[in-house]
């Protein structure tokens, strides 16, 4: 009975062992199914991910900003914890800078820094560099210059074109902006040797990188010209506008028309400035039209130097490269009748001269009595015939 009976109890503990085992077995195989079904669905996720990161990337080649800016949008609100959030972010701040929406652009740019810091570097290089784009646009000329350095800190994660082409030419330019023309004498000369080393280590067959990265070296943004900045904008300018010509003589087909069409619209805005400019009204009417004949002559002047300036980088005549520029100096040559013109009418303009050994003997035929003691230069004038303000 004893025996029976623990033989009993041992077949019922085999038993619960076994049915133990299966139960286990079979939890472990439905978990790994489940595992396997969601490692499946994420792969899935990714893929799905991967094909509208290469759509978007898509756009951004045709120049669809706008459509790009709205699927960006779209995106980054369907997946904020996507793998490629930086990516779609940065596209989404390139859409910003081709609206000129320079502080959207900069808080995109800014959010990927901030997002980068112990992840991926190449967004973060990437962003630092166009961060200072924006901030050139926008005059902040310092905090573009602080920008570039840091990106240049980072120059492993950038593409060489941009590390050894692109920065130290915009630095260049930023320089000689604020006059500091040692800083931008030293890399202008780095931007130079950087063309150099990439010409080396490219295939010569290829020229697109070399026409693009060009391109980008001369680009400036100039929306926010106005009077003030006008002599730092034209000084940046004059320094880059070199890469745009050598653009041009490469005759790309996507490059070169985008830096013809930079050139032209550039100097167009220059010109324009300087025959809507305007002073702030005195009380002395012949003080006003002096000053703004003064300010335009000057200002027509400096264009012209910088005209000359873009002359001299031209090619010999006869040569290939001569004929590419051709018809961008026959665009250019009414802007620089109209500059010459200025410079001859403005300096025609001038009511008199306002030196102090003129001012007695040149007083328009007494139409105003100045007034002028011996240790004083300011010209105190008191409206005689002059036409008022109204019929001016």
């Amino acid at each position: 009975m004893s025996l029976k009976f623990t033989n009993l109890l041992l077949k019922l503990f085999f038993r619960f062992i076994f049915l133990l085992y299966i139960f286990t077995c079979g939890s472990c195989i439905s978990i790994d199914s489940s595992e396997l079904k969601s490692n499946k669905n994420n792969s899935q996720d990714l893929d799905a991910e991967k094909d509208e990161i290469e759509n978007l990337n898509t756009l951004l080649d045709k120049n669809q900003f706008e459509q790009l800016q709205s699927k960006c949008n779209e995106f980054i609100k369907a997946h904020p914890f996507s793998i490629y959030l930086n990516e779609v972010t940065y596209l989404l701040a390139l859409s910003y800078e081709y609206f000129q929406d320079w502080t959207a652009a900069i808080s995109n740019y800014n959010f990927i820094i901030a997002n980068s810091i112990n992840g991926a570097k190449e967004f973060l290089s990437l962003s630092l560099y166009r961060k200072s784009i924006c901030f050139q646009a926008l005059q902040e000329n310092e905090k573009a210059i602080a920008s570039l350095k840091d990106a240049l800190n980072r120059k492993e994660y950038l593409p060489l074109e941009v590390s050894e082409a692109q920065i130290p030419a915009r630095l260049a330019s930023l320089y000689a902006s604020l006059n500091q023309k040692k800083a931008a004498d030293y890399f202008n000369l780095q931007a130079e040797l950087g063309i150099r080393y990439l010409k080396n280590i490219k295939k010569a067959s290829d020229q697109n990188w070399l026409a693009e990265t060009l391109f980008q070296m001369g680009t400036l943004q100039n929306d926010q010209l106005d009077e003030e900045n006008f002599n730092q904008n034209l000084l940046s300018f004059s320094r880059q506008q070199k890469y745009l010509l050598q653009t041009i003589e490469l005759a790309n087909p996507k490059w070169s028309p985008k830096a013809k069409d930079q050139l032209i619209q550039s100097y167009s805005m220059f010109l324009n400035l300087i025959k809507n400019f305007r002073v702030n009204k005195s009380d002395d009417w012949a003080v006003d039209q002096f000053e703004i004949s003064e300010k335009k002559s000057n200002m027509a002047a400096s264009i012209d130097e910088s005209m000359a300036l873009l002359k001299s980088y031209e090619a010999p005549k006869e040569t290939v490269a001569a004929q590419r520029t051709e018809a961008l100096f026959d665009l250019l040559k009414p802007i620089e009748n109209e500059v010459l013109n200025l410079i001859q009418i403005e300096t025609r303009n001038k009511p008199w001269d306002l030196s102090k050994n003129n001012l007695q003997s040149e007083s328009i035929n007494g139409a105003i009595d100045f007034d002028l003691s011996p240790n004083d230069s300011n010209i105190r004038g008191k409206r005689g015939n002059l036409p008022s303000k109204k019929s001016k």
